[in-house]
């Protein structure tokens, strides 16, 4: 099971608070995250730079990816040592993993698209990083499940926008369903307001 959720930028230690409490609440395998930290230079060393910014470290025994603009995926520490790949890009962070011998691997991916004050050209940009995470499925042998969750930062129901029309085509072309979670709950203020 996976569990998609934007934390809204913790640092490593409440990351460590929430994996201890989902160990107690839920059974998972992966978690993807955004808005984890923006890594900077230090925090980056210290977690040990794996790929173009992508950081990688074992919190609690489960693995934590997480690229340069915090965009993240946990792998249960169950499936820790399974982790044959690490792919990133600023809008999405992917790891391939292996569960078992029977299985082609899965391949999590968690996105966090711009947000709304951002044009149309900034958007695509972060679909064609998603769409570039997204196309290295193909190498690996035999057909490897695919969990894709995140921030992506549109509203899928009610007045289309191009937020909607540049992302329904993308899903459809890779076979994904779209499906909205929880409602916007942040107090924060938009920055041009």
């Amino acid at each position: 099971m996976a569990i998609t959720c934007n934390v809204q930028r913790p640092g490593v230690g409440q990351v460590e608070f929430l994996l201890d409490e989902l160990d107690l609440a839920a059974s998972w395998d992966v978690l993807l995250l955004q808005e984890v930290f923006a890594l900077g230079l230090e925090e980056a060393r210290q977690l040990g730079v794996v790929d173009g910014g992508t950081a990688a470290c074992s919190l609690r025994g489960h693995q934590l990816v997480v690229g340069p603009t915090g965009v993240a995926v946990v792998v249960h520490r169950r499936w820790a040592g399974s982790i044959r790949a690490v792919f990133g890009a600023p809008a999405a962070t992917g790891v391939f993993f292996e569960a078992d011998r029977q299985s082609a691997g899965y391949m999590a991916i968690s996105v966090h698209l711009p947000t709304s004050w951002a044009t149309q050209e900034e958007y695509a940009a972060g679909l064609d990083q998603v769409a570039g995470v997204c196309s290295r499925v193909a190498d690996f042998a035999g057909e490897p499940q695919v969990c894709i969750g995140g921030d992506w930062n549109t509203q899928l129901a009610g007045e289309p926008s191009f937020r909607t029309e540049l992302l329904e085509p993308f899903a459809r072309e890779r076979s994904l369903a779209m499906r909205a979670t929880a409602e916007w709950t942040s107090r924060w203020r938009h920055p041009r307001s």
